[in-house]
């Protein structure tokens, strides 16, 4: 709607919903950036050969100025406010 976005913590999500004529793909990915600024999010998306359809419909389908529909940020593991340090590890499955 123009207004400010919504801001997030580490660790959240959006769910990113495509509209491939009757299909409809909704698709969680993480967000990137400062979790402070409410101008705008980054995400990453692989395009992977065995796409289901959502990251390949990101890579060849979407264009800068498109306009695309976000889910409020979700956060299923936030940081424990009362931890004095916190290990991130990140992995993906071949």
């Amino acid at each position: 709607d123009g207004g400010p976005l919504p801001l997030f913590s580490a660790g959240a999500h959006t769910i990113v919903t495509l509209r491939a004529g009757e299909r409809v793909m909704r698709n969680p990915y993480s967000l990137m950036g400062p979790p402070l600024d409410d101008e705008s999010w980054q995400i990453s998306v692989l395009r992977t050969l065995d796409s289901r359809g959502g990251s390949a419909f990101l890579h060849e389908k979407i264009a800068v100025g498109d306009v695309i529909e976000l889910a409020q940020p979700v956060n299923l593991f936030p940081l424990a406010l009362s931890a004095r340090k916190h290990l991130f590890i990140a992995g993906a499955s071949a």
